[in-house]
């Protein structure tokens, strides 16, 4: 497979996860041009709500 279709598909599959992510969180904490970095903070700050809820 060439390296530009590799790198294609690639970035496809990481649009894919985010587009994922954004379903995933609430429509309030979401804004429309909410940047991919952002959309990552979030998940994670989710996530370490969630493991903490759990330990208690």
């Amino acid at each position: 497979m060439r390296k530009p279709l590799v790198e294609k598909k690639r970035r496809a599959r990481i649009n894919e996860s985010l587009h994922e992510l954004r379903g995933l969180l609430s429509n309030t904490e979401l804004h429309a041009k909410m940047e991919n970095a952002e959309v990552l903070e979030l998940t994670v700050r989710r996530v370490e709500n969630i493991l903490q809820d759990r330990s208690h």
